[in-house]
């Protein structure tokens, strides 16, 4: 579940870049030109290294360890239910995919 829920995450984030050319209002297609991973990507793969970029991947990577750290302690103080390991499961695996995602860009 967790795999199938990252891999899901990632298509959208690499393809969020096609809906920004359908929005009309400016701020909104700032904002999801700032998310598409492709855009980060195109730099990283030309040797261009911005600032912009790297605290766009430092904060992805933070983002979902701090998630998997919540998921763990939730995990270990024994209240993760089947429920909350589903999430945990799926939290970790973004964690996962999006940290090797970044960290190979």
């Amino acid at each position: 579940m967790a795999a199938v829920t990252g891999f899901g995450f990632i298509i959208c984030v690499f393809f969020i870049g096609v809906f920004k050319e359908f929005v009309s209002d400016p701020g909104l297609r700032e904002t999801l030109a700032y998310l598409n991973l492709l855009e980060h990507m195109d730099d990283f793969s030309r040797g261009i290294i911005d600032t912009r970029r790297l605290v766009y991947v430092a904060s992805t990577v933070f983002f979902f360890l701090f998630l998997s750290s919540k998921a763990l302690e939730a995990n270990k103080e024994g209240e993760a239910m089947t429920k909350n390991r589903t999430v945990h499961n799926t939290t970790v695996g973004l964690a996962v995919v999006l940290a090797s995602a970044s960290s190979c860009s």
